[in-house]
């Protein structure tokens, strides 16, 4: 091929593939290890009033086991969440198992879904 048949390149079409590779990851590299940090405002908060006033948790941890105590539930499911952490929920089906898929009634219905919108595009 010619010189004078090829068509001339025209446009921008980007920076020098060398631009950037001094500041590139390197193979193997983690920029950012530990992730982005978790903020926890309400957590903060209580760590400070209670750094400022520390009498005030001894006071309500035994409020909170006063309550509990004397059967109120909300107060033994906080104890229990504080101490076991919150228990895991699993989705199950009404007779405890699985939960039943029905895959053919949901891809007639995406089916029957699709035709709509094809036919209010005509």
């Amino acid at each position: 091929m010619a010189k004078a048949d090829k068509p001339k390149k025209t446009g921008f079409r980007g920076p020098s593939p060398d631009v950037g590779k001094a500041t590139q990851f390197k193979k193997g590299e983690i920029h950012n290890p530990n992730g982005r940090p978790v903020t926890k405002p309400f957590k903060r908060e209580m760590e400070r009033l209670f750094a400022e006033n520390p009498e005030l948790f001894p006071k309500i941890v035994k409020q909170l086991v006063a309550q509990a105590a004397s059967g109120e539930q909300s107060a033994i499911k906080e104890i229990r969440d504080m101490t076991d952490g919150k228990p895991r929920q699993e989705i199950s089906g009404p007779d405890g198992g699985p939960v039943p898929v029905d895959l053919a009634g949901a891809q007639a219905a995406l089916a029957d879904l699709v035709d709509e919108l094809k036919k209010q595009q005509e």
